[in-house]
């Protein structure tokens, strides 16, 4: 996506909203392999909302909730579960 924050990096898919039209993406933020959390509108898929920016930690394996109000995902290699609004 030229011009957006993700271009250029490694990003995957994580999920898609069921009641929205929006993508989850994981995406490598920076030194050190870390991945970040995004959020991607479809309709408008520039600006994409950056849900986490944690510095040496990896957020991944993220799922929206069946209703969408949240988000679960696994972070760091202790791979603790972490769920957001």
């Amino acid at each position: 996506m030229p011009g957006s924050p993700l271009a250029g990096r490694d990003a995957g898919l994580d999920d898609w909203a069921k009641t929205q039209d929006k993508v989850l993406v994981g995406a490598q933020t920076g030194e050190g392999g870390s991945y970040d959390l995004w959020t991607i509108e479809l309709a408008n898929p520039s600006p994409p909302f950056q849900l986490t920016s944690t510095l040496g930690m990896t957020e991944h394996d993220a799922s929206f909730s069946p209703d969408d109000s949240r988000i679960s995902f696994i972070c760091g290699l202790s791979g603790g579960l972490w769920v957001m609004n």
